[in-house]
């Protein structure tokens, strides 16, 4: 099966290229969060039960960066970002 495109909304690069100013890893995190996602789009979880087509994927902390929470939908040809969030815990 080919991969699926990333479509990306406005918001989640404007917000991805926010963090990318303070947290150089962002690069990283990005090919990481997409390597999973395109060989497993369902492996985040659903966000909320009354919209079940779009689903949170964590990622990992990199170096001094956060851990993010993406928010995500996908379909047969494609995998939407919608938004980004940095986690504290």
């Amino acid at each position: 099966m080919p991969l699926r495109d990333i479509v990306q909304d406005t918001r989640f690069t404007q917000d991805f290229d926010m963090y990318r100013q303070n947290y150089p890893e962002m690069d990283d995190i990005y090919a990481a969060m997409i390597e999973v996602l395109q060989e497993r789009p369902a492996t985040g979880v659903v966000a909320m039960e009354t919209f079940r087509d779009f689903r949170i994927y964590l990622t990992d902390p990199v170096g001094d960066s956060p851990a993010f929470n993406v928010m995500y939908s996908f379909d047969v040809d494609n995998i939407y970002l919608h938004a980004i969030t940095s986690v504290k815990f």
